[in-house]
């Protein structure tokens, strides 16, 4: 069973910042190969974001990316294979200041009774 709700733009402001920062060193380190410039679609740009109580998968987040690759040097899987490369080398480097967020904000004790639910409620041998 879902539990949704949308997300008032004071707790999506300091989330959407984040993606910004994510999505802004993507484009620096893969501007020697091409540029791109992206834009919020569907629910984060008519402020209507949802996000699930009971999941931990976050918001989500739209993003179109228009690619400025005029000479055609790169397949579409090539530009999406560069992209997601250089966004997964990212890692963790924010979970610290998503931590503190979280923690400032209030919601750290719900934070970690939803984690207990989540251990609580998992079937993964292997993620216990």
């Amino acid at each position: 069973m879902y539990n949704f709700q949308y997300v008032t733009r004071k707790q999506l402001s300091p989330v959407k910042q984040d993606l910004i920062q994510v999505i802004n060193a993507v484009q620096r380190q893969i501007r020697k190969d091409f540029t791109f410039r992206y834009y919020f679609v569907g629910s984060a740009k008519r402020n209507m974001v949802t996000y699930n109580l009971r999941s931990n998968i976050g918001y989500d987040f739209d993003v179109n990316i228009q690619v400025n690759d005029d000479e055609c040097r790169f397949s579409a899987k090539e530009i999406r294979t560069k992209i997601r490369r250089k966004e997964q080398s990212q890692g963790y480097y924010l979970l610290d200041k998503k931590a503190d967020w979280i923690k400032n904000n209030g919601y750290w004790s719900e934070m970690r009774n939803l984690y207990l639910v989540k251990k609580n409620c998992n079937t993964n041998s292997h993620k216990k």
